[in-house]
This record gives structure tokens, sequence and C-alpha cells, in this order.
């Protein structure tokens, strides 16, 4: 299974720099700070966004960007690999449980089925 992950550029790092410096920020401020194009920074963001290094918050009615720790994504990444192996695993114990009952009685019926003909052939 291949997981789409996106491609950060010069400007991602710039801006994610610039978050992690200001603590919070409204986008304007990211752009200034950068001397980056408000478009570029609000794309760059997105792709931040998109893994959890940036999230925006709303302080009064006003939306500011927050730089998220990346120790912290990778701690919360490997704390949801972690349940999803988990819950993987019970899958895979109940989808064998199926498969032997199947299996078991595929062969009471394979029997029952071989008797019927024999009696049909006396």
């Amino acid at each position: 299974m291949t997981t789409n992950r996106p491609t950060f550029t010069d400007n991602d790092f710039n801006v994610y720099a610039a978050a992690r410096r200001l603590k919070k920020a409204r986008v304007l401020e990211l752009a200034r700070e950068t001397k980056l194009a408000k478009s570029t920074v609000q794309g760059a963001l997105s792709r931040l966004a998109s893994t959890g290094l940036v999230a925006r918050i709303t302080i009064h009615g006003t939306s500011f960007i927050r730089a998220n720790s990346p120790t912290n994504r990778l701690r919360s990444l490997l704390a949801e690999r972690r349940h999803l192996a988990e819950r993987h695993a019970a899958q895979d114990k109940l989808l064998l449980q199926d498969i032997r009952f199947l299996q078991q009685a595929g062969a009471t019926s394979r029997r029952k089925t071989a008797r019927s003909t024999k009696r049909s052939r006396k």
C-alpha cells in the first residue's frame, strides 16, 4: 500500500520555519516574513497542513497559523501506526477464525455428499 506524501519545496520549509519562529501568525505575516507571495504561502500551508505540521487556529474570530512540533507530530504518527497495526491484527484473527469455520463446514458437507453418493449407488 502506497501513501501519497507531499513533496516539500524550499518555500514550504521557509514558511514552516517562519511559522515556528512567529509561534502564531496570519498568512499575510508569513508572506512578509518569508518575502513570498500570499498565494505561494497558502500553497505551502496547504501541503504542510496535509501532514499535520501546521494547523489553523481561531482566536476571537481571527484565523492564525500555528506550527506543530515535528517531534510531537512524529509521536502521533507512530501512535496512529501502532493503533492501526493492532486493529489489523484483530481483524486478521477474526478472518482466520472465519476461514477455519468455512473449511470445517466445507469438509462436513463433502462427507455428507460422499455418503449420499454411496447410498445412491447401492
